[in-house]
């Protein structure tokens, strides 16, 4: 059984991070056991990401990041790599990927770096992104989500485009009532990701005003938390929006609120494969989307959900209106079942596991030899 040890950022299960944990067990069935390094700073508290861990049976261990200029880092790194005897180590996120690559001065242990996407809320966000971007051409391989992304790295450069899986329903999550939806009325179109600039809610509450302008009433239902948060629920109150816009702030799993939900939006100015999109795909819900990123690969082929173009308030108002008026149409039904079955778990973690393959061929001098040296 070979080892694949991913670096991730001690926080809690992000969306690249339940895709992870989601190909552990597909993992094992073809050879790979999966182990987790979470890069956490001593006075940051602890998130929900070892609970999810030890509920999976994922052996997972801390190592300690006391900031920036912690240049002994990789000297931990390296000493938990050799005591689980890795073969691939995989990182996930701008911290995890610096460590290795100052470990790689030192030694040629096999490296697959993931880039999930960037985001715009600040210059130092920015600046971050960028240097992750620089710092993964050091990697063997480095896998991406979209086409777009493919194009953010030099030609010629081993990049490999391995999209994210269909997430089986969280058996935990609340199937309760939503208190703030009670008396809200259909349809209720439900926009899910965190509240910052590249997901475009603010043109989702534009468009829906524009919808109530032709005389469409809707119910916009904003599931997520982020530094727009104050601004965006502003916006809503100056578009008199009123009960036409509830903000449901951040849910552990989004699964519960599906069935209270019409329409799932993906208003984004940029994205890689969003996770919520596989999971309302799942669920059944009529979607519109942006055309960016992944997302046309996941609706075009077959026909699944309405796609407009980015950045437009006119063409999101147009989608959501066609939309509407398209919500038992049997053919995008056909194409959201016929989507799941593509992006199933068991094709994500065949990919994974031809990764693997392919870089540990290539592979000199593996960590785990130290351990018998």
């Amino acid at each position: 059984m070979r080892c694949v040890a991913a670096v991730v950022p001690g926080t809690g299960p992000t969306g690249p991070i339940r895709q992870l944990v989601a190909s552990a067990a597909g993992l094992e069935t073809r050879g790979y056991r999966l182990r987790v390094l979470m890069l956490q700073r001593p006075d940051a508290p602890v998130g929900g990401l070892p609970a999810t861990l030890s509920a999976r049976r994922i052996e997972h261990a801390v190592v300690e990041d006391t900031g920036p200029l912690d240049f002994g880092i990789s000297a931990r790194l390296r000493k938990r790599l050799v005591e689980w005897q890795a073969d691939i180590v995989q990182t996930h996120g701008y911290k995890p990927t610096a460590a290795v690559r100052q470990l790689r001065v030192s030694t040629k242990i096999a490296w697959v770096g993931f880039y999930h996407g960037s985001t715009a809320e600040s210059l130092r966000a920015h600046i971050y992104h960028w240097l992750d971007r620089r710092l993964l051409l050091g990697a063997d391989r480095v896998v991406v989500m979209s086409k777009d992304q493919r194009e953010l790295f030099p030609t010629g450069r081993l990049v490999r485009i391995i999209y994210n899986a269909v997430r089986a329903t969280d058996p935990v999550a609340d199937t309760g009532t939503f208190p703030a939806l009670d008396g809200t009325p259909h349809p209720r179109l439900a926009v899910v990701g965190r509240l910052s600039r590249e997901k475009g809610v603010d043109l989702f509450l534009d468009a829906l005003a524009r919808l109530r302008q032709r005389g469409i009433s809707t119910t916009g239902v904003i599931i997520g938390d982020g530094p727009l948060r104050d601004a965006l629920a502003a916006r809503a109150q100056s578009l008199n929006l009123g009960g036409g816009a509830v903000f449901l702030g951040q849910l552990p799993s989004a699964d519960g609120v599906y069935p209270f939900v019409d329409m799932l939006v993906i208003p984004s100015r940029s994205e890689g494969l969003p996770n919520v999109l596989l999971e309302a795909l799942n669920a059944d819900l009529p979607i519109v989307a942006t055309r960016v990123g992944a997302v046309p690969d996941v609706l075009e082929h077959p026909r699944a959900g309405v796609l407009v173009e980015p950045g437009s308030v006119a063409a999101l108002a147009a989608g959501l209106e066609e939309a509407l008026g398209d919500l038992d149409n049997a053919e995008l039904a056909g194409g959201r079942r016929e989507a799941v079955q593509r992006f199933s778990q068991a094709n994500r973690d065949d990919a994974l596991a031809g990764l693997y393959e392919e870089v540990l061929a290539a592979a000199v001098d593996p960590v785990r030899d130290e351990a018998v040296r």
